[in-house]
């Protein structure tokens, strides 16, 4: 059964500005597969970059400003290993690549390189 992970998913916009949104990482055996809604900015970041960077906090200022709309701003630096940014409150992160991605009407898979 997969586990669902809740975190703080940052893609890059258009722009090239880091967008940050709460979403549950699905982890898959030894994979992460991010499952953006349709439409999204996430699920359109990932189209456009094929790199997600997975913040895990405990902050729930965090998750509540993104969920409301309040505040999207969260400070963020540059990924280690990857073209995006981390949120910079995170007690952990983890970058990674798109390598395949499952079509869906609602919920496509982005599934991410271990």
């Amino acid at each position: 059964m997969p586990f669902i992970r809740e975190s703080i998913v940052t893609t890059v916009s258009e722009d090239g500005t880091a967008h940050v949104a709460p979403l549950g990482v699905i982890e898959e055996d030894t994979r992460l597969v991010v499952a953006p809604f349709a439409p999204s900015t996430t699920l359109a970041n990932l189209r456009r970059r094929p790199f997600a960077c997975v913040s895990y906090t405990v902050d729930p200022r965090i998750f509540a400003g993104c969920v409301t709309g309040k505040r999207r701003d969260w400070p963020v630096v540059p990924a280690e290993t990857m073209p995006g940014f981390r949120l910079a409150a995170a007690l952990a992160h983890s970058e990674r690549e798109v390598v395949e991605v499952v079509e869906d009407e609602l919920r496509p898979r982005f599934r991410c390189r271990e």
